[in-house]
């Protein structure tokens, strides 16, 4: 099957979307929706598309982030660890 731009722009920004979800579910709110397995095959999915197709990268690509903003929760169990 042959894919045209859009099309492949369209599957490319729905797996950015769904691993940002994820991101947030998992580092924010600290409920996962998803396996580590499933976590790591979305990447790679992303990490694969992008190698093929260079047009696709965005600022929101996983390769171009590094780390996350810690949750309001490491910030106070931190706290509660200094105070102990």
């Amino acid at each position: 099957m042959i894919m045209n731009n859009n099309s492949l722009k369209k599957i490319y920004n729905n797996k950015i979307k769904e691993l940002i979800l994820h991101n947030h579910l998992y580092f924010d709110k600290s409920k996962p929706k998803i396996s580590d397995e499933g976590y790591d095959k979305l990447k790679k999915e992303i990490f694969e598309l992008e190698n093929k197709f260079p047009f696709l990268k965005s600022k929101h690509s996983p390769s171009k982030t590094v780390g996350f903003k810690p949750s309001k929760n490491f910030l106070y169990q931190m706290f509660l660890a200094k105070k102990i």
